[in-house]
């Protein structure tokens, strides 16, 4: 048993966990919690309030897991993480790895494995921990997670492995490609990485060239758009390497490092093209496309190092479904085959953009 397991919720830290989760615990949600309890309260009622007085009220274990399970909902995510490895798809080979990372791992970080589904194409494995954080609020300092690792027959007969995007999983996903890779030293997992690409519009054609390569999807618009500024080291280096930075502004640079845009048809509004034109360079981008049914599906891409343009991650956020001539008002989360074909199609894109900026700036 563990000497920092919580026993009881005081009303301290049920107002702590409300109270630093305002952007999940809103009004409407407050209010639900009251009605749940067969309390009526009214929409009027000042947000600050209704937290002091939710948090005095008393509480079961499934009181308190039905709010701990708010915050888990929105606080997941479900952006992936990926990584290509270019030797055969084996079931018994990949079987074995994570059988060999499970008498490791299970042992030394408490990491429970289950492998969930298993085919000649594909194996889910299932991961079960906890993540503690003594810097969060007593309730939020332990948590309990499962996340899920997808190891697929790529269409080449490869390996292709996606993974959530979090601390826990990027490590898990080295560890997964080194142990299914084994002895065979001539092979490198396989990673979006443009680190090495340094010139700003490399780094923005290759997400303008992703979004409009999801195949059967067609590009719709842009609704929101992070620009980064190469850093001053970053363009001293280039400057070494005799690369052509005449696009680089270095006194607007200074001034401005990212700026987000957010709004419809972004690419061709004024700001946008002036943020470009001054050598700014795309790290992420939210865009929205359609089928042949007029349906409309957000997805998201990105490098969470947004200066050194790595770490690639990337979501499908949703669906607006097309109903009586006009779309939907909300977004429909997609999950099972529609979801993994829809993620594959913004994989593939995302390689064959990648390959290409390489070739064209890196040969």
């Amino acid at each position: 048993m563990n000497s920092k397991d919580i026993y009881y919720a005081t009303e301290k830290d049920i107002f702590d966990l409300l109270a630093s989760k305002r952007k999940h615990f809103t009004k409407d949600v407050l209010l639900e919690l009251c009605k749940d309890r067969g309390i009526i309260c009214s929409n009027d009622e000042d947000k600050d309030r209704l937290i002091e007085y939710i948090s005095i009220l008393p509480y079961a274990y499934q009181d308190l897991a039905s709010l701990l399970d708010q915050v888990q909902i929105n606080t997941r995510g479900d952006k992936k993480i990926s990584t290509k490895i270019d030797i055969p798809f084996n079931v018994s080979l990949i079987q074995n790895a994570v059988n060999k990372i499970k008498e490791v791992r299970g042992e030394e970080k408490k990491e429970v494995f289950s492998v969930v589904a298993e085919s000649d194409s594909k194996i889910v494995v299932d991961v079960s921990y906890t993540e503690l954080d003594y810097g969060a609020t007593r309730l939020k300092q332990r948590v309990d997670r499962n996340d899920r690792i997808e190891i697929i027959k790529n269409d080449d007969g490869g390996i292709y492995l996606r993974l959530p995007s979090n601390e826990r999983m990027q490590e898990l996903k080295n560890v997964v490609a080194l142990s299914v890779i084994g002895e065979s030293t001539d092979v490198k997992p396989k990673e979006i990485n443009l680190s090495g690409v340094r010139i700003p519009e490399a780094r923005t054609k290759f997400f303008l060239t992703l979004i409009q390569s999801t195949n059967g999807l067609k590009l719709h618009d842009v609704s929101s758009i992070k620009v980064a500024a190469i850093s001053d080291q970053a363009i001293e280096e280039i400057e070494d390497d005799g690369d052509d930075i005449d696009i680089i502004q270095q006194e607007i640079v200074g001034k401005l490092q990212n700026a987000i845009l957010q709004g419809s048809d972004l690419l061709k509004t004024i700001e946008y093209k002036s943020l470009i034109d001054k050598g700014f360079y795309i790290c992420s981008i939210i865009w929205n496309t359609v089928d042949n049914n007029h349906d409309k599906y957000q997805f998201e891409a990105s490098f969470s190092d947004t200066e050194n343009c790595n770490n690639f991650v990337y979501s499908l956020r949703g669906v607006y479904k097309w109903k009586e001539d006009k779309y939907t008002s909300t977004r429909r989360a997609i999950e099972g085959l529609e979801k993994n074909e829809l993620l594959r199609t913004v994989e593939k894109a995302a390689e064959e953009s990648f390959d290409k900026i390489v070739r064209e700036y890196c040969s």
